[in-house]
């Protein structure tokens, strides 16, 4: 998505909600009023604690990844999800977890069925849901209106160090980072309360910082990140390049089991 497309998606977020959080925003109220979300804290969250949350409640769905910890986990089915967040992670940790996993559920779910719908009918729901497959006709329709059918399952690997495994998935998650930091902090907002205060780029990157943390409650290291993208010192860079300079940068576990055994 690019910039506009993203302010766009997160207006339309707001709009549903009806009214805008003040900052520093909670989100979960909104997104409980405004999605087809629910939202779990777990006292942690390991690969093996999701596994064993969806087994408790019936969903029979092997995750394929080894054991590690996660900030948060997303799955979705039927036009429903559950977002899982790690209980032991601070307030401004969980704020952001939150907000990467409603980004992926709104660009990478919610958004693809309801260009679908409107392009092909209601009736192709019944093709992302898995009960029955899609016809000729309708896989020749999504082809030509670059709309994906079937079921949709996606699950976001990363190094032990927090970089992105490949480049594709970087970009694909990249674009989940730039939609949450525009729930929390829309980039408009925060170069206007920064514009207050005088100073060079340089100055106005550490100004941005503090006032992403204070005034919008992002984690240390996501603003630290936010303000060199919005106030680079020579150049432009990528939501992908600043992510990877992040100190410790969250693991995080996006995925949609809509796959059944």
């Amino acid at each position: 998505m690019d910039r506009a497309s993203i302010q766009r998606a997160a207006e339309e977020f707001w709009a549903q909600v009806g009214e805008q959080e003040p900052f520093p925003r909670l989100l979960e109220p909104a997104v409980l009023w405004a999605l087809p979300l629910a939202v779990f804290k777990l006292p942690r969250l390991w690969v093996k604690d999701v596994q064993g949350w969806l087994a408790a409640r019936g969903v029979r769905f092997r995750l394929e990844t080894g054991d590690r910890p996660l900030h948060a986990c997303l799955f979705a089915y039927g036009g429903r999800g559950c977002v899982l967040l790690s209980g032991d992670d601070g307030p401004n940790e969980l704020r952001f977890s939150l907000a990467h996993e409603v980004a992926h559920f709104l660009m990478d779910y919610n958004h693809p069925r309801l260009r679908a719908v409107s392009r092909l009918g209601p009736q192709i729901l019944e093709v992302f849901d898995g009960h029955r497959p899609a016809t000729v006709q309708e896989q020749v329709h999504a082809i030509l209106s670059h709309v994906p059918i079937g079921f949709h399952t996606h699950l976001m690997e990363r190094q032990g160090n927090g970089v992105m495994g490949c480049d594709a998935a970087s970009d694909h998650e990249g674009g989940a980072d730039h939609l949450a930091l525009e729930l929390l902090a829309p980039e408009l907002e925060v170069r206007r309360r920064v514009a207050r205060q005088a100073g060079d780029h340089q100055t106005r990157a550490e100004e941005a910082e503090t006032i992403l943390r204070q005034d919008f409650g992002l984690p240390a290291a996501v603003a630290v990140g936010y303000a060199r993208l919005l106030f680079p010192a020579g150049r432009n860079h990528s939501v992908r390049e600043w992510l990877k300079q992040r100190d410790n940068p969250p693991d995080r576990l996006s995925n949609f089991p809509t796959e059944r055994e």
